[in-house]
């Protein structure tokens, strides 16, 4: 039986099939991954999926007989001709990420939209919270649907969780299945060449724009020269550490940092896969979050954040890894109680913040966990997870989280400010969610096509200079 957890193509494109695990590099930003060209042809995987029907009952319908008749609707849903699903591929095809094989993981594109719209959300709820024209009927303090989005930055680490395992499969299938090794030299060189164009171009972007408007109406107290430094240190990933707080160019990009520091040490913990019995490799990998857990309870932190904060969300990435490979791989079933084990987890995230935040680098990491495992394993939560629209814009989430908290400053003071309906946060936080994620996606999209599509193409230096030479010989 099929699933869409991976899926390779034939010569035509058509037929998916379990794909083989390779090294890529995610579209994200955030990590590596397993890429491919996704195989949305005339028969998709989920489509094939056989549902059992449950006993028949006058009295209740069954939890199986709801999943069958919605089975039957959205079959009728995307029953559209050949001409219809034709167009709409050749639309996604262009803003879809270029890959250097065949193989493709659409549950992980699914699972970087969630993420990457619970960031954007977040920052929306931050902007309408502190600067909007009209008074609220309550103090933000004690709305719950503002307290409530204010822990969606947890997006973060749901991504850093998608970085511990894309980047540990290759090593993880190298040790488990006997794949080919993976050259450390090979391994950093592809992270320079696919992060390094984007993150440098919009880090640039917004230091020249911010320095020309500075020295036209000094918009902070930061001398030109300080922001130069600041520039300098965001550039090499040092912000965090030299100034112990986030990039005053480009605030997101604190998480950037922490990826590469995982980056740096992830060939180093992919080591533990070599430990040949799984009860033993897998214990390995939660000994190693508890251990960070207890040292941040007993030591405290660092003055700045690294690495140490969030390794354990890593490691519950190297885990899922491990599980993707060996056992579900072997197995791989849905079954609609881990949609039911996922759908908990998912919405168990945002009360746990809000009101055991106390516990939540302990419960957090089991929940993300269990919320992932319910997309690969669940049947409805991995039909959502593959949804072509979802993925499409997932892989995109590399750029979108590059330029989005510039894009959103720059739509809501200058056009969605002033727009709003009631005086209640709800009603009016949810209106500017609908005004600026569509456009939001829009410019992103273009900016995906010309900042970061470019430089998908492992060869794509090799191609640059060949260009170069074939443009001065025609002079």
């Amino acid at each position: 039986m099929r699933t869409c957890l991976g899926t390779t193509e034939n010569e035509q494109g058509k037929y998916p099939g379990p794909a083989p695990i390779i090294e890529h590099r995610d579209q994200s930003g955030v990590g590596e991954r397993l890429a491919g060209k996704a195989a949305w042809g005339e028969k998709k995987a989920w489509e094939e999926m056989p549902i059992e029907r449950g006993a028949p009952s006058n009295a209740f319908i069954t939890v199986r007989g709801i999943s069958t008749l919605v089975e039957q609707t959205l079959q009728q849903i995307e029953s559209t001709g050949p001409a219809h699903r034709s167009t709409i591929s050749r639309f996604l095809a262009r803003f879809s990420r270029v890959t250097s094989s065949g193989n493709f993981i659409p549950v992980i594109d699914g699972l970087r939209f969630f993420a990457i719209m619970a960031v954007v959300i977040f920052h929306i709820n931050g902007r309408v919270g502190v600067s909007t024209p009209i008074a609220f009927s309550h103090p933000l303090y004690t709305d719950l649907f503002h307290k409530a989005l204010s822990t969606w930055n947890i997006g973060v680490q749901f991504f850093f969780t998608i970085s511990g395992f894309i980047l540990a499969l290759p090593f993880a299938a190298h040790h488990l299945l006997q794949k080919p090794r993976i050259a450390l030299s090979r391994y950093y060189l592809r992270r320079l060449t696919r992060l390094e164009p984007p993150y440098i171009i919009c880090m640039t972007f917004l230091f020249v724009l911010m320095l020309a408007l500075h020295l036209r109406k000094p918009l902070t107290t930061l001398s030109p020269g300080t922001l130069t430094n600041h520039y300098f240190a965001s550039l090499t990933y040092l912000h965090n550490i030299l100034y112990h707080s986030s990039s005053v160019i480009n605030g997101p990009a604190w998480s950037l940092e922490i990826e590469v520091q995982f980056y740096l040490l992830a060939p180093l913990l992919c080591l533990l896969f070599c430990i040949k019995r799984p009860l033993v490799r897998r214990a390995s990998f939660l000994l190693v979050a508890v251990l960070i857990l207890l040292a941040q309870s007993i030591f405290g932190t660092l003055h700045f954040v690294s690495l140490i904060n969030y390794l354990h969300y890593f490691m519950c990435g190297l885990l899922l890894a491990d599980l993707y490979l060996t056992n579900w791989r072997e197995h791989p079933q849905l079954h609609w109680r881990w949609d039911i084990i996922g759908g908990l987890a998912w919405l168990g995230v945002t009360p746990v913040l809000m009101y055991l935040s106390r516990y939540q680098n302990y419960l957090i990491p089991v929940l993300i966990l269990c919320a992932y495992a319910g997309a690969f394993r669940g049947v409805w939560l991995n039909r959502v997870m593959c949804n072509r629209w979802l993925v499409t814009i997932g892989g995109m989430c590399y750029t979108i989280y590059l330029f989005h908290e510039w894009l959103l400053y720059q739509f809501y003071t200058r056009i969605t400010h002033y727009i709003y309906l009631t005086h209640a946060y709800w009603v009016n936080c949810l209106l500017q969610i609908v005004l600026l994620v569509c456009p939001l996606i829009v410019i992103t999209s273009v900016l995906f096509l010309y900042v970061e599509k470019p430089f998908m193409y492992r060869d794509w230096p090799a191609r640059w200079v060949g260009w170069w030479q074939q443009h001065r010989r025609q002079e």
